[in-house]
């Protein structure tokens, strides 16, 4: 039933709706009868693609990434930079791309400022992230830690929901790494880990 109620808020010009059917399609989760539904569902999301619609240019780039023509790859960049003018999570998908792929070379000052951008629109994983590269001296020189700064974004990402933040905010304050131990700030983190 949700299916067919997808399908119908497609085709009455619901471009969310329509990317969703198209997901739907494209994983095999609806059939249609004597076609072949993953190619149909690609072919929706990449109309809606050229369509400006955001999570159909994410969901495309991402495709793109996988190619092993690098200017395939490089037009799949382009086009997640133009969905992250409207959605944080291309904004989140970049900085992964800068951090830890092989789809651009590797450059962490772009992992961290596309991860910025993220977390100020919401993206809660981006703080850990944040919290990561700070931690472990990525993007530094002398490659020094800042646990003091690592601290902060894991903090905000808890504050936001993201459970590894609670988490190693929570071993942070247990193991005084970037401030004074704190048992309480601990447990209370990890207690707040473990809950979710």
């Amino acid at each position: 039933m949700a299916f067919a109620l997808l399908k119908v808020a497609a085709e009455c010009g619901d471009h969310d709706a329509a990317f969703n059917y198209g997901i739907q399609l494209s994983r095999g989760k609806i059939m249609i009868p004597g076609h072949n539904s993953i190619k149909a569902g690609i072919v929706i999301i990449k109309t809606l693609s050229k369509l400006g619609h955001p999570m159909s240019q994410v969901t495309i780039a991402e495709i793109m990434f996988t190619s092993k023509d690098l200017n395939e790859r490089t037009r799949g960049i382009e086009m997640m930079k133009k969905a992250a003018d409207d959605t944080p999570v291309a904004c989140f998908k970049l900085g992964e791309v800068y951090r830890k792929t092989n789809v651009v070379p590797r450059d962490i000052s772009m992992a961290k400022m596309w991860h910025i951008k993220s977390a100020k629109r919401g993206i809660a994983a981006s703080y850990f992230t944040l919290g990561v590269i700070l931690s472990t001296g990525e993007g530094v020189i002398d490659k020094t830690p800042d646990f003091a700064g690592a601290l902060k974004m894991f903090e905000l990402g808890a504050a936001a929901g993201n459970v590894e933040s609670m988490y190693n905010a929570g071993m942070y304050y247990l193991e005084g790494k970037g401030v004074k131990k704190n048992a309480e700030m601990a447990v209370e983190y990890l207690v707040l880990a473990a809950s979710q």
